[in-house]
């Protein structure tokens, strides 16, 4: 049976401002990262998404972003949601009239699920009145309305 043999040069002849470099390029490649890491349970979040106010009315839609992963799903039509979620990681829920709600995951939980429930508090933002008339001027959506004479035509 061959086997194969890995020969990794010294690094004496190679000049020091790229010896730190290489060394960690050739440890990069025989140790990569991901054998050493611990392996994680992906998480099963799953709840309901209510709003703050007194009816704590069950909101439908929700958009609901894993950031880590980008992964986006929306809630039910009765404000249930579930999704899959890595411990430490961030969820987003957005829904128009409301504002932006961040959940950690807790990297902490024992067990492979999650119960949550979201609430969303209203974005009671007042912009200032526009008044919107079908001619660039006042003055010209005047003299049209006039130029027209009665309406008893």
């Amino acid at each position: 049976m061959l086997s194969t043999v890995w020969v990794i040069p010294q690094l004496k002849n190679i000049p020091s401002p790229y010896e730190s470099s290489v060394t960690a390029f050739l440890s990069f490649i025989f140790h990569p990262p991901a054998l050493h890491a611990q392996e994680e349970t992906p998480i099963q979040l799953h709840g309901i998404v209510v709003s703050n106010d007194s009816l704590k009315q069950l909101l439908p839609n929700v958009q609901i972003l894993v950031k880590s992963r980008g992964q986006v799903s929306i809630s039910d039509i009765d404000g249930f949601f579930s999704t899959v979620a890595m411990p430490g990681d961030t969820v987003f829920f957005q829904h128009i009239g409301f504002k932006l709600q961040k959940f950690w995951v807790a990297d902490t939980l024992e067990g492979d699920e999650f119960l949550a429930r979201i609430v969303l508090e209203w974005d009671t933002e007042v912009l200032d009145p526009v008044i919107v008339y079908p001619w660039p001027s006042k003055g010209k959506f005047q003299r049209r309305i006039l130029s027209h004479g009665s309406a008893d035509h």
